[in-house]
């Protein structure tokens, strides 16, 4: 039995992905089960979803708390979520990150890595940080658990329109033929596992100055923000803005601020949603990966 966990955030596709896969892996005649993981139905929401494949029938239907593999097709989203809860000694990461492998936060229980700059590349393929096809890509030259004719076979058998399933064809080709693979050479801890229960930290809203009129998920058990749930960030021109606050009339989170010759944002609270970009009647203002 070879398992699979997928972590994402809302949007970008990670339910998706585990389906494609398991229709891949079927392709191969192998067994596969995909399974949802459903929690805030909110775009940017941390995502988890659950593969198993295996050479004889599958009849286990629960999640995955000790997978072989994870896939996480976000580059933030270890900063708010323990992606390595439970990952077996010696398992395998398939990262979307453009960062080099120095650079990357591991756990004692990687054995390999598969890096790929997924968000950089959805950008240029769709305009939008999707990174799902990609990181199947990413996966196929990371493992070798599924062929990359396979998946595109899955894909073409999607319900994509022409164009959409051309982008995604792309998308997956260069997730595959753009993932780095490190070898990580060292020894696992004793004992193996990490828990398999995230534990979080007391968290101080007022010490992380949090507004008093917002509502933000954090709470004393965890110190999750609206702002880790950003994939995608602003950017102001300072020259543009003439601060007719447009921005700050549509933010739905009020996370505008004011300063003494622009707006700007309080990214603590910023969940990256896009709407002041699109309203900005001088274009001041540019969306931009997070990981930036």
């Amino acid at each position: 039995m070879y398992e699979v966990r997928f972590h994402g955030r809302g949007g970008q596709g990670a339910v998706t992905a585990a389906a494609m896969l398991a229709s891949a892996l079927l392709e191969e005649g192998k067994y596969a089960v995909s399974i949802p993981s459903f929690g805030f139905e909110r775009r940017g929401a941390p995502v988890v979803s659950f593969l198993r494949c295996s050479d004889r029938e599958i009849r286990q239907m629960t999640n995955i708390y000790a997978p072989d593999c994870l896939i996480c097709v976000d580059p933030t989203l270890a900063k708010s979520v323990d992606i390595f809860s439970g990952l077996k000694p010696g398992g395998t990461l398939v990262q979307a990150t453009h960062k080099p492998l120095a650079e990357v936060v591991l756990s004692d229980a990687v054995g390999v890595v598969g890096l790929c700059d997924a968000i950089g590349i959805a950008l240029e393929v769709f305009k939008r940080p999707i990174t799902n096809t990609l990181m199947l890509g990413a996966f196929a030259r990371t493992t070798g658990v599924v062929s990359l004719e396979a998946l595109k076979r899955s894909l073409e058998d999607s319900d994509f329109r022409d164009a959409g399933l051309a982008q995604n064809l792309i998308a997956l080709e260069r997730g595959y033929n753009e993932t780095v693979v490190h070898i990580i050479e060292r020894r696992v801890a004793a004992g193996g596992h990490m828990s398999r229960h995230t534990s979080y930290p007391l968290f101080d809203l007022k010490k992380a100055n949090v507004p008093d009129d917002l509502c933000p998920v954090a709470t004393e058990v965890s110190p999750m923000l609206p702002g880790d749930w950003r994939s995608m960030r602003p950017v102001v021109d300072r020259d543009k803005c003439v601060k007719c606050a447009v921005c700050w009339l549509y933010c739905p989170v009020q996370c505008v601020e004011e300063k003494p010759a622009w707006f700007d944002f309080n990214l603590k609270t910023c969940k990256g949603c896009g709407i002041c970009a699109n309203e900005c009647p001088q274009r001041a203002i540019t969306m931009i990966p997070e990981a930036t």
